[in-house]
This record gives structure tokens, sequence and C-alpha cells, in this order.
């Protein structure tokens, strides 16, 4: 969340060895050669673990380091503002070797590198003696001190930039990937962590002092000031990300309004206190102690709303705690450091790199697991939906079938039975007679065609046979190909009505529009694939079948082939053009009921 210097202390790596390193504070900027003789008067203390300021002292600090010829003091503080150092030469005179810091260009700097290095050559026994004005005046710093063989140097250096630059690849990454989740799935969850990584991502550039030897190259002076300043809206980003995380405005609105007032509050009160710096003239470390405290506040407020979370959402608090719970922390004892309350021996940069690393990674974890979670309740969802329209379907055609029935036995029992009545009464009038016995056979044949109750006391290949034979009065040639598959013999019933239902639609449709020469129907099982395969070919005028569907006038025979397929669990495809007649298919499967 925070990444401030780091704090060390004398630190011997291969055979170069701190012999010793003392501190001393002055009020006047003086030269190093009275400096110098302050030291040799015994002024000065032991550098402890490096850490002052606060103050308007300009700090010295004087190293003496042994063994080796070609030396390195690495200042692993990035936000120094100057560092200018002497070395003690043979003639016991100090010749400058090194000008680095925040407010010189890298080119400007004796050796350009993202902290203040100093290049030291052994003397006499492979020593060095190096005097360093260090000016980092109205704030904290640290001086943690790595005394390294130049080989040494270089190597950590490769190493560091490779394990850097792949961390802020991953958080780049993250970015990424929580745009590209938030338009994904549009949880606001993933964009405001994306927000939050960013403004992270631009303060760890900014104090790892990458961004001195890239960004601000030419304007390595602005490298403090936008440090502090996006402190604001790194604050800000982490609490409105706790506040989307654990869903406050679904889970608890009372909860949702404290956070936004979290919000409003520490962003008003950064407002108030840039108003107060320009106005009232408050100092530095004010300012600075202020900035903190808010940043801790966050913290805190974040810690505590996590607490609050566990009996209400607990696998997200823990969630939260295993992925956030480490910077978090981390944050609160650097804010700690940065006051000067608390010091700690060892480089954070590194750590605090690594703590974001696994952060990062526990975000991608949990991104994964929420998109295949949701992924499969959608999947789900989709399954419900079908079955829900797989009964609709099937109740649309048994109503259907019911009501065929009923207007069959109608026409059977009612309608025949007052026109047989009409032709007994006038039997008498020949012509009379004939025309009411031409009508009783249209309407028993359009009974059998509503309910063809002879289609379950047969193989569905006789009925169809049938059903053809009866359109040979056409002036068209129905040719129809079956095998005799035993399949064919043990077809459910339903799955028989419906195929019978499908062949009839079809030769309607054919005789009504396609005015067409030839039907082709093709009815046979695959054993090796366990389907039934019905086909319906004519060589008519076709029709555009992507317009039909667009079109608001649909084709009522194709929509009921359409749901009567559907209703056996079958698969129904239609194949047409202009002027290149008409396929259609169904395909089966050989062990479904029907149901």
């Amino acid at each position: 969340m925070l990444l401030c210097c780091a704090v060390g202390g004398s630190l011997a790596a291969q055979e170069v060895e701190v012999v010793s390193a003392e501190v001393l504070a002055v009020a006047d900027s003086l030269g190093p050669e009275a400096v110098w003789s302050r030291f040799e008067a015994g002024e000065a203390a032991p550098l402890g673990d490096g850490v002052f300021g606060f103050s308007s002292d300009w700090h010295w600090v004087r190293v003496e380091v042994c063994g080796a010829e070609e030396m390195v003091l690495d200042v692993r503080n990035p936000h120094i503002d100057r560092l200018i150092a002497w070395q003690l030469d043979g003639q016991g005179r100090l010749v400058k070797v090194a000008d680095a810091g925040d407010d010189l260009r890298p080119t400007e700097r004796t050796r350009p590198n993202r902290r203040p290095v100093v290049s030291l050559r052994g003397g006499p026994g492979g020593c060095a003696t190096v005097l360093m004005s260090v000016d980092k005046r109205f704030a904290a710093v640290s001086i943690p001190i790595v005394a390294l063989t130049e080989t040494e140097f270089m190597r950590k250096e490769r190493r560091a930039d490779v394990l850097h630059g792949g961390i802020f690849a991953v958080i780049l990454l993250v970015l990424g990937i929580g745009g590209f989740m938030f338009i994904r799935l549009r949880d606001r969850r993933f964009a405001s962590y994306a927000l939050y990584a960013g403004v992270r991502w631009v303060y760890l550039f900014l104090a790892s002092g990458y961004a001195n030897m890239t960004w601000l190259a030419n304007h390595p002076e602005w490298t403090n000031p936008l440090r502090v300043a996006i402190i604001l809206p790194l604050v800000l980003s982490l609490v409105h990300f706790a506040g989307d995380f654990f869903e406050l405005r679904r889970v608890r609105p009372r909860w949702a309004r404290w956070n936004r007032g979290m919000v409003v509050g520490i962003g008003l009160g950064f407002l108030a206190l840039l108003a107060a710096r320009n106005g009232w003239g408050i100092g530095v470390p004010v300012v600075l102690s202020i900035i903190y405290f808010m940043l801790a506040l966050s913290a805190v407020y974040v810690i505590a709303l996590t607490v609050g979370m566990v009996r209400i959402a607990p696998v997200a608090a823990r969630y939260f705690s295993l992925a956030f719970g480490p910077s978090t922390i981390l944050g609160v004892w650097l804010v700690l450091e940065e006051l000067g309350w608390v010091s700690i021996q060892y480089p954070l940069v590194s750590t605090f790199m690594w703590v974001s690393l696994v952060e990062t990674s526990v975000l991608l974890w949990g991104a994964m697991v929420l998109v295949i979670w949701q992924m499969g309740e959608q999947q789900r969802l989709m399954l419900k939906l079908e079955e829900a329209e797989g009964e609709k379907m099937k109740a649309y055609v048994d109503g259907l079938e019911e009501e065929k029935r009923r207007l069959a036995s109608e026409l059977h029992d009612d309608v025949s039975s007052d026109l047989a009545l009409i032709s007994y009464q006038t039997g008498k009038d020949a012509p009379v007679t004939e025309s009411v016995l031409e009508v009783m056979r249209k309407i028993r044949h359009l009974s059998q065609d509503l309910n063809p109750v002879g289609v379950l006391g047969k193989p569905l290949s006789e009925s169809v046979q049938e059903l053809v034979d009866s359109y040979g009065v056409l002036p068209m040639e129905v040719r129809f190909v079956t095998s005799e598959a035993p399949a064919l013999q043990a077809l459910a019933p339903r799955v028989q009505i419906e195929c019978y239902r499908i062949v009839q639609e079809a030769l309607r449709n054919v005789a009504k529009h396609a005015e067409a020469e030839r039907v082709f129907i093709h009815l046979f099982c695959d054993e090796e694939e366990g389907t039934l395969n019905l086909t319906v070919e004519d060589d008519g005028e076709g029709f555009d079948v992507e317009a039909q569907q667009a079109s608001a006038d649909k084709s009522q025979g194709i929509n009921n082939m359409q749901v009567r397929a559907a209703a056996i669990g079958a698969t129904f495809a239609v194949d047409s053009r202009r002027g290149e007649g008409t396929l259609l298919s169904l395909v089966c499967p050989l062990d479904g009921d029907g149901k």
C-alpha cells in the first residue's frame, strides 16, 4: 500500500567490510574540511539505524570500508535530495568522488543510478574512508549503506532490475485483466481494483526511483512532490475498492454510506490540508505527518471493515485478508517508519515488491475462480431455461395433438352423423345425396389426417408409405425409400407420431407452395450413430431461409416442424435456395422416448 525508503545499517558483502559509520548533524552548510575536523574532534555519533530528519540540520556521514581494490557504497534510499561524497586520499586530502540525488538529472550525476552510489578505490590495505553530505531536510530519511565489490554490485543491480520489471509487468497485467473482467462480467470489483492497482503502480514507480531514470529524467525534482500527491488517490482508491469488494451497497447499505463518507472525508481533509499549507504556512513536517496519519487511518479502516465482515461474509473476508492483508500491514508499518517511530533493519523495497506480486497473484486466482463459478452459474441457468423451453414445446405439441383428436372426434361423430341424417332425408334427390356423400368422404379423410390412429398400430415406414400413396392423385412424383432395420419397428410412439406429422406437414407445404415435380423421402436408421434419419427433398421453387426467418411473417409449417422435432429431442434443419428446391432433414436419437 505504501512504499518508503528502506532502513538498513552496516552490511558486509563478500570480502568488503564496513569498519565504522558515523553521523554528524550541523545547523549550517559547512565545507567538507570543516566537517572533517569536527569528526576528528569526536563530535559525531554512530550511524546506528541511519534514521534522521524532520529538521533543518545538514547531515554528514563518515564511513570506513576495507576489503577490495574497487568498492561501491550503495545508499539504498531513492529519495535523497542531494548526496555529495569525498574520499580521503593517500595525502590526507578530501577528493570529490560522487554527486547524486533527486535534484540532479541522471546525466548530471557521477553515476546515473536510481539511488546514490559512491564508487571507491581502496588505498593501502584495500581500505577507503569516505565523507558524505546528505541533504534531506524537513523530512524523515534513512541511510541504509551497503558495501559491495563492483562486480557484486552490478550483479545485484541486474537481478533487481529483472525482479522489479517482472513485478511491474504483473501489476500491469492485473490492470488489463481487471479492465477485461469488468467489461466481460460488469462487476465493479474488477474496475475498482484496476484503479487501485494502477494508482499503486504509479506510486511504486515513483517511490522505487525508477521514475527518475525514465519518466522524470529531465525533471527529477518532481519525484518527491508527485510521490506525496499520489497518496490521495491511493488512499481513496483503496477505501473505495474495499467497499466494492465486500458489496456493501447490497450487503450492508448503512456501511456503504459510511464507506462513501470515509472517501469524502479523506478527500476534503487533503484539500483542507492543501489550503492550510498555502494560506497558513504550516511547515512540511506537519503536512507530511497529517498525510501519513490519513494513510494510516485508511489502512486501519480497511482492517476494521474486514474484521466486521467476518461474520457477514466469512469467505470474502478470509480471501480479502489473504490477498491484501500483508500489504495493508506493511503499509501501516511503513507509515510508522516514515514518522520515525519504528526502524526496520532490512530493505523494504524488495519486500514490498514481493508482497505486491503475491497480492496480484492471489487476486488473479480469485478472479479466475469467480469467472469459472459465474460461467457455471450461467450454464446451469441456460440448462434450466432449455429444459423449461423443452417442456413448453412438449406441452404445446401435446395440446395441439389433443385439439386435433377433439376436432377429429367432432367431425367423425357429430358432423358425419348429421350429414348421414341429411343424406337419408334427401334420399330421393340423387345429386344432393351424392354431394353429401362426397362431403362425408372429405370429412372422413380430414378426420384421419387430424387423428392418424393407424400410425401406432403399424411400423412408421408403412404409415409414411400410405401417406405418400394418398398424394398419388397430384401431378407430382413422390418417392419414398426406407430400410428394414429392426430399430424402425421399435420406435417410441411419440417419435412415430411426430415423424409422421413432419412428413405430413412437409408434403402439404410442397403441394401448396413448391410447385415441384418430384419429391424424395428417405427414412433410415444409422445404428452406428444410434440415430433415426429422415429427409424430405423436392425440386420446387425453394425460398430464402434467412429472409424468411428475419421476416415477421414466418412459415407456420416450418415452425410446427421445428417444434415437433424439439419435442422428441431431434435436430431439424432446412436448406433451401430460390430456384433450387428445398431439403428438410431430421436426426433423432434412437434411444429417445419422446416424452
